[in-house]
């Protein structure tokens, strides 16, 4: 979410693959990018910050410590500034990379980064990303059954093995969340358990993981811009 008109180009990503989701391991090198790029229109230059905020499974705010779940500092400025070449509107690229030394993540969970102008009067964010950070915990095992199913929908069964954690209520303590292409799926996004067994929870439930499949891409013929091609 971005709420400035001179702010583009926002992304959130697993460093090093610009397409992969913002999910990383705790306690790994493995980092986040968050880049934005600020045109350099008529109106001021912002300075821009940066917090952190820790959320629960459904990206609920936490009232935890910022120093229950990272070390550093609370409010941290951008350190990587680049101003464009040759461009016909001018523009800076502001990154940072997630953990670093003055931010250190120390539990998992759902992430915030909220970016901020200490030259707006307003104190609303600018933009507003998210990321993960995951523990291997509680392994799972993930299987489809596209063959009984119309042609159209798909269906995914689910195991959980929690036989590491403590949990005495395994519907409210468990959440599980069904995404196709990091897109939330109506109706299997937070499944019900089908049955519980005493190490793993069976979430084989063919009512709530059952949606309709998607092709991520699309044919379209553009060799000629003389005739419509197929799909034009």
């Amino acid at each position: 979410m971005c709420s400035y008109d001179n702010v583009l180009s926002v992304k959130l990503f697993k460093s090093g693959d610009q397409i992969a989701d913002p999910v990383i391991n705790l306690n790994t090198e493995e980092t986040v990018t968050l880049t934005f790029d600020e045109l350099l229109l008529d109106r001021s230059e912002g300075d821009y910050y940066y917090t952190i905020a820790h959320c629960d499974a459904d990206w609920a705010e936490e009232t935890l410590l910022v120093s229950e779940y990272m070390s550093g500092f609370s409010e941290n400025d951008f350190q990587t500034i680049k101003y464009s070449k040759n461009t016909m509107i001018e523009y800076k690229t502001f990154s940072v990379v997630l953990p670093n030394p003055d931010v250190k993540l120390k539990i998992s969970g759902n992430y915030l980064i909220r970016v901020f102008d200490r030259n707006r009067a307003i104190h609303k964010p600018v933009l507003v990303k998210g990321f993960s950070v995951v523990e291997s915990i509680a392994p799972l095992s993930a299987s489809t059954i596209p063959n009984l199913l119309p042609p159209c929908d798909q269906q995914i069964d689910i195991k959980v093995y929690h036989n590491e954690l403590k949990i005495t209520d395994v519907n409210y303590n468990l959440k599980v969340r069904i995404e196709q292409n990091s897109t939330k799926i109506p109706g299997a996004a937070n499944p019900i358990s089908a049955f519980i067994y005493p190490d793993y929870v069976d979430y084989t439930r063919i009512d709530r993981n059952r949606f309709q499949g998607r092709n991520e891409f699309r044919t379209f013929d553009t060799r000629s811009l003389l005739f419509n091609g197929q799909g034009v």
